[in-house]
């Protein structure tokens, strides 16, 4: 009985709590993206570009060394089915887009008008009362 629920506690421990791997995998991916930045500082007399291609590849092996990791593949699981579900989305028709683009302009029209006239009547009474 005592192996068996030392089995679990050891089980939910590692499924709870980060390994050593992945928090090693996770301070590789700071560093890299540390080195990134540093070296778009560190690059400044070279041109935009060149810094540009530096931070971005850092990020690019950060985003490689992360996705190593088990929250990695939890984000990898979570980017999948939310692309899954953006498949299953009916999506509005090109009239029916222009005809709530064109609602919403009125409306806002509509609001801005009467906030244009309800500023003019409260300028127009404050007149009143200051003379």
């Amino acid at each position: 009985m005592a192996g068996k629920t030392a089995g679990k506690m050891a089980g939910k421990a590692t499924e709870v709590g980060v390994s050593v791997q992945d928090r090693t995998k996770l301070a590789l991916a700071a560093a890299a993206l540390a080195v990134g930045v540093g070296l778009f500082y560190y690059l400044d007399e070279q041109g935009l570009f060149v810094k540009v291609i530096a931070i971005l590849a850092m990020t690019a092996v950060a985003i490689v060394i992360f996705f190593t990791t088990a929250k990695g593949h939890e984000v990898a699981d979570f980017l999948k089915g939310s692309r899954i579900e953006l498949q299953k989305m009916v999506w509005p028709g090109k009239s029916e887009t222009l005809h709530s683009t064109l609602l919403v302009f009125a409306v806002v029209f509509i609001i801005a008008l009467f906030l244009w006239l309800l500023d003019l009547s409260l300028a127009w009474f404050m007149q009143l009362l200051i003379k």
